[in-house]
């Protein structure tokens, strides 16, 4: 059957193009992303069949990310989620009768410890340095702002007057803009049903 001697590399291209159908814009171009620049010229190389792929190929690739090209954790781990989409598509066009990202395990990644955690968090004598540093620039408004609400970056950039109240006195999250491979990407809906937010007009702002 010449379908199942497909080649894993010639097989992605279809998949990709069944999520385009079924997921958001923004989605599509990061699972697109992951394809062309890393996926595709890592397997290119291994000439391996759809079929052919097993466990030990899925479990060398992720290693690759983590110790070659420095990914972090959450970066490797979306990585195998695209491959197990991938594979998971194979098993509904049966191509292939097993997905071999089931039983891969995942590179040994340092632990988070709590003094790990604290140092993402900034002082408030740290917050006062950055807005001393900005003032006067042209930034400086967008700091006050993230620090003010702990907006993520896509929902500051995703802001439209639009979206504000002076009426009501009231800011509304629920636009974000993203950037991914160099496209910008606007949707008028947030993460998830909980990120659309409601915040007062701060004496500051």
């Amino acid at each position: 059957d010449p379908e199942k001697d497909m080649l894993f590399v010639d097989f992605v291209p279809i998949w990709l193009e069944t999520k385009k159908k079924q997921v958001r814009e923004v989605s599509y171009l990061n699972y697109e992303y992951r394809v062309t620049h890393t996926i595709l010229p890592y397997f290119e190389k291994t000439k391996l069949l759809l079929g052919d792929i097993k466990v030990y190929h899925i479990d060398n690739f992720l290693e690759h990310l983590a110790t070659e090209k420095g990914a972090k954790k959450n970066s490797v781990l979306q990585y195998k989620g695209t491959l197990n989409n991938i594979f998971k598509e194979g098993i509904r066009q049966g191509l292939i009768e097993n997905n071999p990202c089931q039983n891969a395990i995942m590179p040994k990644f340092k632990d988070v410890t709590d003094s790990d955690e604290k140092k993402k968090f900034l002082t408030i004598e740290e917050v006062r340095k950055i807005l001393s540093v900005c003032k006067g620039k042209i930034i400086h408004d967008m700091i006050v702002f993230t620090f003010s609400y702990g907006l993520r970056r896509e929902e500051l950039m995703g802001l439209r007057w639009q979206d504000i109240d002076f009426d009501k006195n009231i800011i509304y999250i629920r636009n974000t803009v993203t950037m991914t491979g160099g496209t910008k990407i606007e949707a008028e809906t947030t993460k998830t049903m909980s990120s659309k937010r409601t915040y007062p007009i701060l004496p500051q702002i």
